[in-house]
């Protein structure tokens, strides 16, 4: 690399679900994989890049990174806005029992 003057890589040029990954993953009622294949014109639009992906094209091109709107990607299943812990406890099974949980600036928070 050193050679090539090459001083960083994505290293995950991947649509499989986790978060390196440089493409859009496969999510069940929510988003289609993006194809692998780039087509004719060997351009992935930006919704077909993940977050990681949009990063490291920024990079490349030597510009600001500005994430697109992705709220249709996901859904808040618990906030913690209304103070509560909304119903996180410790396993009643747990051998740990000194665990307490909080909400501290609308965030879940554990104390052991």
């Amino acid at each position: 690399m050193n050679a090539n003057n090459v001083s960083w890589i994505n290293w995950s040029l991947t649509n499989k679900n986790e978060k390196s990954a440089a493409f859009t993953p496969y999510v069940y009622g929510e988003s289609k994989a993006t194809d692998l294949d780039p087509g004719p014109d060997q351009i992935w639009s930006p919704e077909e890049l993940s977050v990681s992906g949009e990063y490291v094209r920024a990079r490349i091109k030597g510009l600001e990174y500005e994430p697109i709107d992705r709220s249709y990607y996901y859904k808040t299943l618990w906030d913690f806005d209304d103070g509560t812990t909304q119903g996180f406890v410790v396993n009643s099974n747990s051998p740990v029992t000194d665990v307490t949980l909080t909400n501290e600036d609308n965030r879940l928070k554990s104390l052991v």
